[in-house]
């Protein structure tokens, strides 16, 4: 998601389409941030009881260090940067 921003372009559709029909994907995305809205406004958090029965389980990831926090720091800003540039790009086509 990019705010209130929708995105469909024929490479890139922005909330991805089947956002709320994964259980996978929800239930990160509201751990991340609870009050995570689609562009509609809809809360994301109120689509879980929708996928309750799909079996998800958590990974057990390497213990946190101070390594792995400035790589996921890393990540995160080359990510949104990138998500920035794409969406500039597409607002420069229209």
């Amino acid at each position: 998601m990019y705010g209130s921003a929708v995105i469909d372009d024929d490479g890139l559709t922005v909330p991805h389409p089947k956002l709320i029909e994964r259980r996978f994907a929800l239930e990160p995305l509201i751990e991340a941030w609870p009050d995570a809205r689609l562009p509609d406004g809809t809360p994301v958090a109120s689509f879980l009881p929708e996928v309750s029965d799909q079996e998800v389980r958590r990974v057990a990831g390497a213990s946190a260090s101070r390594t792995l926090s400035t790589a996921a720091i890393v990540v995160t800003i080359v990510g949104a940067l990138a998500i920035w540039w794409i969406f500039d790009w597409l607002m420069g086509r229209i």
